[in-house]
């Protein structure tokens, strides 16, 4: 719960949503990325006030779907893994208390 909640954080960061798309980057096989680059090419030739007379905007949220799927998972696996090391942080912070207390204790 609490990593869907932190990715939910995420999507609304530029940074992470760079951090994701870049570690998603090249997974999608070349068909997608052509029919990406074709769809946009399409959509730079058509006409803004021509653009609802085409199946143009479907088929890009279609293959928007795509990509946004596989950022989603990935930016909640980043906060799975920022949450694992905050609590390895935590515990090592807390070891490293315990140590210097003992330390102290045993000087006098």
């Amino acid at each position: 719960e609490l990593a869907a909640e932190l990715a939910e954080q995420y999507r609304g960061d530029a940074e992470k949503l760079r951090e994701a798309e870049q570690w998603v980057a090249g997974e999608l096989d070349g068909e997608h990325y052509a029919a990406v680059n074709l769809a946009l090419y399409r959509l730079h030739h058509t006409e803004p006030a021509r653009l609802f007379d085409t199946d143009l905007l479907g088929e890009l949220y279609r293959l928007a779907a795509t990509v946004a799927l596989r950022i989603e998972v990935k930016l909640y696996e980043m906060a799975e893994q920022d949450i694992l090391d905050a609590e390895i942080e935590a515990q090592d912070d807390a070891a490293e208390a315990r140590a210097a207390l003992e330390q102290d204790n045993s000087n006098d």
